[in-house]
């Protein structure tokens, strides 16, 4: 339905006495918009599709919000409403209102909410930064203060040499040292990952021999809790192409909680699959304390860790799961997680398997 801006301003009230009248503010602010239509783009194409609707429409009636630029070439929006007058699709009303002022202010409502939205999220990161910080600096100060300890006990000349607690206090000192040592590393490794500068170099490993390497590490740990690892490894993917030492690093993180969450007494699995036509998926599974389901989402996020109650009880950085899903994501794999309360979780990631030596982005 074609529409001349030279007369629309006179013309405009006519069609809005055709229909349900609006208010006064309505009928001037119908004549305006029409008035300050230009022709570029074109705005009959806009109601010759308006009124297409209107003829099709249910009832008749149909109401459209448009976008349009007036003479000044400002843009306007524009709210359309059509209704047809008699059974012939020609025949055809239009109410035209300048909606332009409410748009604006929608948009600024939109923009404060996604302001607020994102303050939120930057209040949020720093306050687990903050947990971060704190957890971290009880994680380093425990294993030094018995390094430091242990050491002026030995250094002291008050325990003899042959005495069965020198043996002791040199292997307390020692395993506070390859704690230490995890805890640097696994930060270097996430610093370096998030920078961008770890380089991969996938080849061919044997899936079994690597798994079992990873179950013998542990295996003290798994003693001194009573917990039994079975292994159900597949015999269909035996070999896949990945880094051995990330392959490795993922492993030890994913099966190192298993046994940090698992009750004594009890029972890790540990299974391999195929998945696709090279990748593997391997799952860890525990039968442990369980996860809570608002924390599933956040598990794999940096500086995240369990709710307040277990990280007073267990010990860990924050970065290890956030670490295990980027050196997965870097190879093309994917990790994820099911979990009940009480009942236990079972982990998993997968690997493509036919990797191509690349440096993360």
């Amino acid at each position: 339905m074609p529409i001349e801006n030279d007369d629309a301003s006179a013309r405009a009230p006519s069609h809005v006495g055709a229909a349900e009248r609006p208010d006064e503010a309505g009928v001037l602010a119908a004549s305006r918009a029409l008035d300050v239509l230009d022709s570029e783009p074109e705005p009959e194409a806009e109601f010759d599709a308006l009124a297409r609707a209107a003829a099709t429409a249910g009832g008749g009636i149909f109401r459209a919000q448009l976008p349009m630029v007036g003479k000044s070439g400002a843009p306007l929006w524009i709210d359309a409403s059509g209704v047809r007058l008699t059974d012939d699709p020609l025949e055809l009303m239009y109410v035209l209102t300048d909606i332009s002022v409410l748009k604006e202010a929608e948009e600024v409502r939109v923009r404060g909410i996604a302001l607020e939205a994102q303050n939120q999220r930057l209040r949020e990161t720093g306050r687990l930064k903050d947990e971060f910080l704190a957890n971290m600096s009880h994680e380093l100060r425990t294993p030094l203060n018995a390094v430091i300890g242990f050491s002026q006990l030995l250094s002291s000349g008050l325990l003899p040499p042959d005495s069965p607690k020198h043996v002791s206090f040199l292997r307390e000192i020692e395993t506070s040292g390859r704690h230490l040592l995890e805890l640097i590393e696994t930060m270097l490794d996430y610093s370096r990952l998030v920078s961008g500068s770890v380089t991969f170099h996938p080849t061919h490993v044997h899936v079994p021999s690597a798994v079992e390497d990873v179950v013998t590490a542990l295996a003290p740990k798994a003693r001194s809790r009573g917990i039994d690892v079975r292994l159900e490894l597949s015999d269909e993917r035996m070999d896949v192409v990945v880094d051995p030492r990330r392959f490795r690093q993922v492993l030890i993180n994913f099966l190192r909680n298993a046994l940090k969450f698992s009750h004594e007494g009890g029972v890790v699995h540990v299974r391999t699959h195929p998945d696709g036509p090279l990748g593997l998926r391997v799952e860890i599974e525990d039968h442990g304390i369980g996860i809570v389901e608002a924390d599933l989402p956040n598990l794999f996020s940096q500086f995240s860790q369990l709710s307040s109650g277990n990280t007073k009880i267990y010990e860990g950085t924050g970065l290890g799961l956030a670490l295990v899903r980027r050196l997965v994501e870097s190879q093309g794999g994917e990790v994820g997680v099911r979990s009940t309360l009480g009942v236990g979780s079972v982990f998993h990631f997968t690997l493509p398997g036919d990797a191509a030596p690349s440096r993360l982005a």
